[in-house]
């Protein structure tokens, strides 16, 4: 198979299930609430409920429908302030109402409000590069590029956006991940594997996995964006391999899939720009009128 072809073939494995980015979440929750001592627990909160992921990338899986439906089960059993901050963030990123509403289910500000955001713009991004391709004559390839390939790189482009909207967005999600409380472990196993001590130890062992992760991402988002770019497609190899959805990338192809991703991501910037602001904060003020209205700190 021709190295193209390989490559297009690993990214376009990506399944889309994520839908706002970590450091969207992030600035989000950050605009949300400031909480003093306990805004590193509220930030790790809001970004916690994607290591589902690291389980599985369908929709329909438990921990997905969990996580991101059964939003309020760590808050129920939260007692410590710091618990209590980790759910009210973890709160906020839920899909029936939360933040990932507006990216997978209804749109606030585009026309088509019958559609999430990310959805919308990933298959802008799906028609971009396959004009790409075609006007490279890589017309073959064309199939390759799916919507949940798209969708996935779609995210994370945004992420940089956000980052323009807070330039020390990056800073704190590093600072975040890092000193976020260690009860999130067991937080998550008591809201989603009560009385089951061995799946409350895998939950808390996946937490802390992802916890890794999006240490590394948020010092991506440290840097400049020129710089930041590559740095987060190198990071999508690995997340990628991590979450299961490539195989493990032989060196040699791994600088030309890495451009790739690349290339994609800056396209998914171009895409977003001109009313991503518009989006989120459309998306903030909905949830200030929401169920985490009422939950006091």
């Amino acid at each position: 198979m021709h190295l193209s072809l390989r490559i297009l073939a690993l990214v376009a494995s990506a399944t889309a299930l994520q839908a706002w980015g970590p450091g969207t979440h992030t600035y989000v929750a950050y605009q949300l609430k400031e909480v003093g001592t306990n805004k590193a627990e509220l930030l790790y909160g809001a970004i916690a409920p994607d290591f589902n992921l690291l389980k599985s990338m369908s929709a329909t899986d438990p921990l997905f429908l969990a996580t991101h439906y059964l939003a309020l089960a760590p808050w129920e059993v939260a007692g410590t302030p710091e618990e209590r901050a980790l759910a009210w963030g973890f709160a906020s990123h839920n899909e029936a109402w939360g933040a990932d509403h507006t990216a997978h289910i209804a749109s606030l500000t585009l026309t088509d409000t019958s559609q999430g955001y990310v959805i919308q713009k990933a298959a802008v991004l799906k028609a971009t590069l396959d004009a790409q391709l075609t006007a490279a004559g890589m017309d073959s390839y064309l199939g390759l590029i799916t919507p949940d390939n798209c969708h996935f790189i779609l995210e994370y482009g945004i992420d940089l956006l956000a980052r323009r909207l807070d330039p020390y967005l990056g800073a704190k999600l590093v600072e975040a991940a890092s000193h976020r409380s260690p009860a999130m472990g067991s937080l998550m196993a008591r809201a989603y594997a009560p009385g089951d001590t061995e799946g409350g130890a895998t939950l808390a062992y996946m937490e802390g996995v992802w916890r890794t992760f999006m240490v590394r991402y948020g010092h991506i988002l440290k840097e400049p964006e020129a710089k930041a770019l590559p740095m987060m497609a190198d990071f999508l190899v690995d997340l990628g391999i991590q979450l299961q959805v490539l195989p493990p990338v032989p060196p040699d192809q791994r600088p030309a899939l890495v451009q790739l991703i690349g290339l994609a991501l800056a396209d998914a910037i171009t895409i977003c720009t001109p009313d991503y602001p518009g989006e989120i904060d459309a998306t903030i003020q909905s949830l200030r009128t929401s169920p985490l209205s009422g939950m006091e700190l």
